[in-house]
């Protein structure tokens, strides 16, 4: 199983991209940042798909994000 962390420029385009992947049939968690990062993204979202498939999807309709990772996870 794979976990994607999104950064997020906006809680607005955090919606959006929960809509999309959720749309799609992937779970799809918004959280709040404790403090915002350097480049003033203040809420991620967490993905339970691959971070390659997330990218792509996130591109393929022109939602904004403004960093990715992931990571397999056990269970």
């Amino acid at each position: 199983m794979y976990k994607t962390f999104v950064r997020m420029p906006s809680v607005t385009h955090a919606m959006s991209a929960k809509k999309l992947l959720s749309a799609k049939g992937l779970r799809c968690d918004i959280k709040r940042s404790i403090k915002a990062s350097k480049n003033g993204c203040s809420h991620y979202i967490i993905v339970n798909a691959d971070e390659g498939y997330v990218r792509e999807l996130l591109d393929s309709y022109s939602i904004p994000y403004t960093g990715i990772s992931g990571e397999a996870v056990d269970g």
